[in-house]
């Protein structure tokens, strides 16, 4: 009898658990995505901007107008 209560209570907590993760999975691991995306895409800016002014060439400061328009998305 108490053995039955024991798995029973068990499998509850469990099952919380369960929803709990499925939870964090869903809601904040697309913002943790988001983050190191725009983290990354700051410092590729940040390159093409130090390459720029290096070298002059036109290319390289297009390229870090394509990438805040990425970010802007």
């Amino acid at each position: 009898m108490v053995l039955s209560i024991v798995v029973a209570v068990t499998y509850i907590m469990m099952s919380d658990i369960k929803s709990r993760v499925e939870r964090v999975d869903q809601m904040r691991m697309p913002s943790a995505d988001i983050g190191a995306r725009l983290a990354f895409d700051i410092q590729s800016s940040s390159l093409a901007l130090r390459d720029f002014m290096r070298a002059g060439d036109p290319v390289l400061g297009e390229r870090r107008v394509e990438i805040w328009r990425d970010i802007d998305r």
